[in-house]
């Protein structure tokens, strides 16, 4: 049973959700809410168990106050029809990747079942005959209302109503079961719903930031990217269109210039650190064109390549036409030497050709990425056969200059006499030898024969 369902016992609005054959004495109850949960035992009258529900009632009013950030917000619970329910503008489960757009509800049904798997919750709605939460709703212009929260609580309950089709890809065992709850006894066309009265659109991002951004349940590292997008874009006066690749830096001008007091205001609402917002907004804006440039319908996973890409201090120094050095260690972390990389303006554009022709094909590349593209034999080979070729370039290197390693070592071992060896002042030079003799003997073990 998964967590969600762990508030079995509370209870919502059993006159309305329950069909009227199924209803008992305690339905009339109900009309003080306790919360906006809705009691697992509310179907069957088999599953009821009437003592358990009575004592889960607690006398509230139906009107709740929350504070959601800029003033209090009223709520009630309703039974909603499904048919009125449809996706809030800004809901990154199901918003555009580029823009806001129009969609039927239909439309919007299959981006749920297709991104966000249902399966499952729907068998324990089923198995627990009910939701475990009312979904977050408001008002909306079309005398209906649009979903804030609770979108698989809200599939899940279509259909196991008919309301929507059983999908066919679901496993014929799953089909089968709610095939034969709907033959039976079918879950009314309605659902438990916490309508919020009066609240602003600033307060339901903030609602949805809280949950789902910085707390416990969060969505995927894109819908997140998206959201803070949308939250920026309709706070600030930044304008964070972009229609091509030179549009970047215009936007990362805007990200680092302007109203960085609501930038800041906003990566605290979402848990993150400011600069670390900026990074993300860049990579959903980067995402976003690449997806329209290269005609990429399946973007998943597409945006931790980007995540990663302005999350590092070289990529951003270049694309910003600056300088990067690093230091270049040995085997004993001691620094050996500098190498400064040149300005690149058009690195973003390489970087979306290079994740387009899978010559970087995992967003851990991104890491080392900077010093194969400062190692002129490496990039090329990477040019030419993407980051694997590169790496078996520099195995390529690295065998040539041990094999000219062992030339000086073994010449100067060769130069060494007896003599010289009993001197103190060449005891680290013995010690060294003696380790060199160990390793010799360790490979010949492993050779099985003698070098």
């Amino acid at each position: 049973m998964i967590a969600e369902f762990g508030r079995a016992g509370r209870s919502g609005d059993f006159d309305d959700f329950t069909p009227k054959s199924h209803k008992s004495r305690a339905a009339t109850e109900w009309d003080n809410l306790a919360d906006i949960l809705v009691t697992p035992t509310s179907i069957f009258p088999d599953k009821y168990d009437e003592k358990a529900t009575k004592n889960a009632i607690k006398a509230s009013d139906q009107k709740q106050v929350e504070v959601l950030g800029g003033g209090d917000v009223e709520s009630q619970i309703i039974q909603a029809p499904l048919a009125k329910i449809r996706m809030w503008r800004n809901q990154p489960r199901t918003a555009n990747l580029s823009q806001i757009c129009e969609r039927t509800v239909e439309e919007e049904q299959a981006i749920l079942l297709k991104e966000h798997k249902t399966c499952d919750l729907t068998r324990q709605v089923a198995e627990n005959h009910g939701v475990p939460e009312a979904i977050t709703v408001i008002a909306n212009d079309e005398g209906g209302f649009s979903l804030i929260d609770g979108h698989r609580r809200y599939m899940a309950i279509s259909i196991l109503s008919g309301f929507i089709p059983v999908p066919k890809d679901w496993p014929k065992k799953v089909r089968l079961e709610i095939e034969s709850i709907l033959a039976d006894h079918p879950f009314p066309k309605t659902i438990p719903a916490k309508v919020l009265i009066n609240i602003t659109d600033e307060q339901v991002e903030n609602l949805l930031a809280i949950k789902h951004s910085s707390g416990q349940l969060k969505w995927d590292a894109l819908q997140r990217g998206r959201f803070a997008y949308n939250m920026l874009a309709t706070r600030t006066s930044m304008d964070l269109t972009c229609k091509s690749v030179g549009d970047l830096r215009r936007v990362w001008k805007e990200l680092t210039e302007k109203d960085q007091d609501v930038l800041k205001s906003v990566a605290h609402t979402c848990g993150k650190r400011f600069d670390k917002l900026r990074h993300n907004i860049m990579a959903f804006v980067a995402t976003s064109l690449h997806c329209q440039r290269y005609n990429v319908k399946d973007h998943e996973g597409l945006f931790t390549y980007f995540e990663k890409f302005y999350n590092k201090t070289w990529a951003r120094k270049l694309a910003a036409g600056e300088k990067y050095k690093y230091k270049i260690k040995d085997e004993n972390k001691k620094i050996v030497g500098e190498v400064t990389i040149d300005p690149d303006l058009g690195i973003e554009e390489k970087f979306m050709g290079w994740v387009a022709t899978n010559k970087v094909f995992d967003c851990g590349h991104v890491d080392q990425l900077h010093k194969i593209i400062a190692n002129p034999q490496l990039h090329e080979a990477f040019l030419q056969s993407g980051y694997k070729g590169a790496l078996e370039k520099k195995a390529e290197l690295r065998a040539k200059n041990g094999h000219k390693a062992l030339d000086v070592v073994t010449n100067e071992i060769l130069a060494f006499k007896a003599t010289d060896l009993r001197k103190p002042e060449n005891s680290e030079v013995r010690g060294r030898l003696k380790k060199l003799k160990g390793a010799i003997l360790m490979l010949e073990s492993d050779l099985g024969e003698s070098v």
